[in-house]
C-alpha cells in the first residue's frame, strides 16, 4: 500500500483558511477606510442635523463591532484548527 492511499480526501488546512484569511485582511483594509471617512465626517460635519451625525456615529459602531467580530473568527477558526482540525465543522455562535 503506497502513502497517497492512506492520506485523508479531506482539503488541507491551506486550502480551507486561505481564502477566510484573505477576506479578513480585507474586510480590514476596508474598515481603515472606514475609520478615515468617519473622522473626515466628524471634522466637517457642522451644519449637519443631529440626527445624522448619530446615525454616522451608530453605522461606524457597527463597523467597529462587525471588524472585531470577523477578527475573532479569524482567530477560532485558524488557531483552533491548528491545534483541532475538527474545530473547522463546529459553529462558534460568537462570531456569527
Amino acid at each position: 500500500m503506497d502513502s497517497t492511499s492512506t492520506q485523508s480526501s479531506h482539503p488541507s488546512l491551506t486550502y480551507v483558511l486561505a481564502p477566510f484569511v484573505q477576506l479578513i485582511a480585507c474586510s480590514g483594509i476596508l474598515y481603515g477606510t472606514a475609520v478615515l471617512q468617519s473622522y473626515y465626517y466628524m471634522l466637517n460635519c457642522d451644519k449637519d442635523p443631529k440626527w445624522m451625525k448619530l446615525f454616522v456615529t451608530l453605522l461606524f459602531v457597527l463597523e467597529t463591532a462587525t471588524t472585531a467580530s470577523s477578527f475573532y473568527g479569524l482567530n477560532v477558526y485558524t488557531v483552533g484548527a491548528l491545534q483541532d482540525p475538527t474545530t473547522l465543522f463546529n459553529l462558534d455562535w460568537k462570531v456569527h
